[in-house]
């Protein structure tokens, strides 16, 4: 009976996610700041992308749940990847070469 309380709780796909989310910020964390704010926007726009593109494609609603747990992987993948030259790229051009 628990499981099934659990189950029909409406965070409950979410908490997954939130278990996920301090073990995927290790790697980018070790490396700088910047790799970890690069993972976490990249995580949050391609979730949108990828919503927005289930309600053209798919007719999905505004209210419909996604899993978000993916989108942190491929952020925080980007982010090791990536995330030092567009933090470094992001710095310069907003405050200026130094």
């Amino acid at each position: 009976m628990t499981v099934e309380v659990l189950a029909e709780h409406p965070l409950a796909n979410f908490r997954e996610d939130v278990k996920l989310a301090p073990t995927l910020g290790l790697p980018p964390g070790w490396l700088s700041w910047g790799t970890v704010a690069v993972g976490v926007v990249a995580a949050f726009l391609l979730a949108g992308l990828a919503g927005l593109a289930g309600m053209v494609a798919l007719g999905l609603l505004r209210k419909s749940r996604l899993p978000f747990g993916p989108w942190l992987v491929v952020g925080a993948l980007l982010g090791v990847l990536v995330g030092g030259e567009v933090a470094g790229w992001f710095q310069a051009s907003s405050l200026g070469a130094r």
